[in-house]
């Protein structure tokens, strides 16, 4: 379930002799750290663990995931992908020695991201090359860093806040679809981000329904945006057993317009019983 960006680097890995061992999670979003760390061992280097998953939402407790496998193995290190959780929902990372955020989940320049590394740990190559001291291959972005040292700068500090708004804005959202639309399941984990809604709907084909809401200025996705353009189907709905012809993906933020929530959903329902009716 984890984003392309962490899946892509699996294959070559094990071309290059290194094992790589996958831990799917539980339909209810549930990843016991014990599940975890039975699987690390002394010759284990890294562990990565996504905190938020970006097609469904589902929160994974990886401070607790990090402490658990460092009882296992002191050695290993521990990455997380933060980027959905990043200034949204609140977390304590000092576990965990490795964390990449990206600036455009929080409203900075798009195209940039940042690393934060533990303390006296080796900086891992993230483009390879010479430049600034052999971490990557060309000068850093300077207006990308500057733009996302500025979108945090603007972050208030009231995660908590915005989280219980979008919470709310999610329900509503969902009361409202329900009202108009049958046969649909919301996607919710044990642990869950407001800010991200899964749906299966029963009797569609998805990317057709995407396509439709498109025509009628409503943009969903049938999965995460990183994926768009890939001949495979929604590797996560796959993964938790979900057929992915039948998976909608909604962004919720407490920015957006009751008014805009509301004919979001009005669209997504009118979209999905038109598709039923064309092929009833």
């Amino acid at each position: 379930m984890e984003h392309n960006s962490i899946r892509v680097f699996k294959e070559p890995l094990i071309r290059s002799g290194f094992g790589v061992t996958d831990v799917t999670p539980g339909k209810d979003g549930s990843l016991a750290p014990e599940t975890v760390a039975a699987l690390v061992d002394d010759s284990t280097r890294l562990v990565s663990v996504m905190a938020v998953n970006n097609e469904t939402g589902f929160v994974f407790d990886v401070p607790e995931v990090a402490r658990t496998v460092r009882q296992q193995s002191a050695r290993t290190r521990i990455h997380t992908d933060w980027v959905q959780g990043f200034l949204k929902l609140p977390a304590d990372m000092k576990d965990v020695d490795y964390i990449t955020v990206s600036a455009h989940k929080i409203f900075g320049p798009k195209g940039t991201g940042a690393l934060f590394v533990r303390k006296n740990l080796p900086m891992p190559a993230m483009i390879g090359g010479s430049h600034e001291g052999g971490e990557r291959g060309g000068t850093h972005n300077v207006a990308g860093i500057a733009g996302f040292a500025a979108a945090v700068k603007r972050s208030d500090g009231r995660e908590v806040e915005k989280m219980e708004q979008a919470a709310k804005l999610r329900k509503r959202f969902v009361d409202r679809l329900a009202g108009k639309l049958d046969r649909f399941t919301v996607v919710d984990g044990v642990k869950q981000s407001p800010y991200i809604l899964g749906l299966l709907v029963d009797g569609i084909k998805s990317e057709v329904v995407v396509r439709m809401l498109s025509e009628m200025s409503v943009y969903v996705s049938a999965g995460s945006a990183c994926a768009t353009r890939e001949a495979v189907q929604n590797h996560t709905a796959v993964a938790l057993g979900f057929d992915p012809d039948n998976y909608l993906r909604v962004s919720i933020h407490p920015v957006v317009p009751t008014e805009d929530l509301d004919a979001g959903a009005d669209a997504i329902a009118e979209a999905c019983n038109e598709f039923r009716t064309l092929i009833s």
